[in-house]
């Protein structure tokens, strides 16, 4: 999964689109606003690499619901 956001919707199809064609699910977080938490996000994930795997990057992030 690859998380997006943004507040151009012709501009998040377009990416969308890209991150499908790579072979990815995109996962639309909504708007810029929202762009934060998905930021906040990065700095544990590097850590997460970091501490588990050296320096290869393999965590990630999956949002389920019930």
């Amino acid at each position: 999964e690859v998380h997006y956001a943004g507040d151009d919707h012709d501009a998040k199809d377009i990416v969308a689109d890209l991150i499908r064609e790579i072979g990815f699910s995109a996962v639309d977080c909504g708007t810029l606003a929202q762009a934060v938490a998905l930021d906040h996000m990065v700095p544990l994930m590097i850590r997460l690499d970091e501490s588990n795997y050296g320096t290869s990057r393999k965590s990630s992030w999956r949002i389920a619901s019930p």
